[in-house]
């Protein structure tokens, strides 16, 4: 399954990837236009799967996996930078939207100030 990470630029996406893969990617305190996506597998355990290998015995065993793409925010006016966050959105498998609530002088809001509805 492939989850694409978006919403606007520091809103917390790059912590969320962090949280979800276990990674130790770089956080900016200002919004970034350029770079290429982070990308996080992760394996998900299911105890019904390692059950059927001690009975079966099978050659090899294949979890479920779960991929993650964390990429640039979404900023306003910026058609170029928006366009390649929508190309990823059109490949997921399913959509996590980060929606910043926190208050934090020292990471520039990209519109602002704090509104999440107006954000989401």
């Amino acid at each position: 399954m492939k989850i694409t990470i978006i919403g606007l630029s520091n809103s917390g996406k790059t912590t969320v990837f962090n949280a979800l893969t276990g990674l130790d990617i770089e956080t900016a305190v200002y919004p970034t236009t350029s770079g290429d996506p982070h990308l996080g597998v992760v394996k998900v355990p299911d105890e019904r799967v390692e059950r059927l290998s001690e009975i079966f015995k099978p050659k090899k065993i294949a979890y479920a996996t779960i991929e993650y793409m964390d990429f640039l925010g979404i900023t306003k006016g910026d058609i170029k930078q928006n366009r390649k966050v929508f190309d990823l959105i059109k490949d997921a498998d399913a959509i996590v939207h980060v929606v910043r609530a926190f208050e934090d002088e020292s990471v520039v809001h990209p519109l602002g100030g704090i509104d999440p509805a107006r954000d989401i």
